[in-house]
């Protein structure tokens, strides 16, 4: 079976990948990680994300990460 983007559909067992981007055991980020966003410059992939830490869960924050692949 394919759906209209004709890309198979399995009926076996789905397997969760594992998260690009997850919140830290401290830190800025250390509740949520959320609504990333990548961009390629210089070479280099740029993912900005938003987050929150556990001990002020009402304060959002800006991260970045970087790769080169």
């Amino acid at each position: 079976m394919s759906n209209r983007f004709k890309q198979q559909l399995g009926a076996g067992l789905w397997k969760r990948p594992l998260p690009v981007l997850a919140p830290s055991s401290h830190g800025f980020d250390s509740l949520s990680t959320y609504n990333p966003s990548v961009v390629r410059f210089g070479g280099k992939f740029w993912m900005f994300y938003r987050s929150r830490r556990r001990h002020d869960p009402h304060t959002g924050f800006i991260g970045s990460a970087e790769s080169e692949d």
